[in-house]
């Protein structure tokens, strides 16, 4: 009995321990999840041309069926990989024009106003989050300065494709992990 008692309490010693140094652990791979989160948002938008969803990344990543008190992908960890995704984009949008393609420019233009205004209707706080949105308006203005020189040398047309505002509802629940995929 002594023996039992003696094991069921390190046992739930054990668990407070693994659950202390999870939580104690868990900033240390933040910068690394957010990078992983940023490289299959990118990979994903490269492919098909929309957003991965925070389920999604968690299943490519292989954190899918891990248990919560193991390494897990945070909100805002995925939030920060898609800002870092918008930062790619407009360089994506220069190097198109660079080798000829001048649909691509438009529909990256659309998707980071898209993902902007998602990112707007967003309360976040004043910390690291929030600074890097902030940022994000200069990546709107960087691609919209690309279509303004392509719109001059009529390379595209006047009127880029615009997403409705039932896509615009779709892209918002699905940065938020409610919807599976934008069709």
């Amino acid at each position: 009995m002594e023996n039992e008692t003696r094991r069921c309490l390190q046992a739930v010693i054990s668990e407070i321990e693994l659950e202390r140094s999870t939580n104690e652990w868990n900033e240390t791979w933040s910068w690394s999840m957010r990078n992983a989160s940023f490289g299959a948002c990118f990979a994903f938008y490269l492919g098909t041309g929309d957003l991965l969803s925070k389920e999604q990344t968690q299943e490519i990543l292989g954190m899918k069926n891990l248990p919560v008190d193991q390494m897990t992908l945070t909100t805002e960890e995925y939030l920060h990989g898609l800002i870092s995704m918008m930062n790619e984009l407009p360089r994506l949008a220069m190097n198109s024009v660079t080798a000829g393609d001048f649909a691509s420019p438009v529909q990256i233009a659309a998707f980071v106003k898209q993902l902007h205004a998602a990112f707007q209707v967003l309360n976040l706080k004043n910390d690291a989050l929030r600074k890097r949105f902030d940022g994000l308006k200069y990546d709107v203005k960087r691609v919209e300065e690309i279509l303004y020189d392509l719109r001059l040398r009529n390379l595209v047309p006047e009127t880029p494709p615009v997403r409705s505002d039932q896509d615009r509802s779709a892209l918002y629940e699905l940065m938020l992990g409610k919807a599976k995929y934008i069709s």
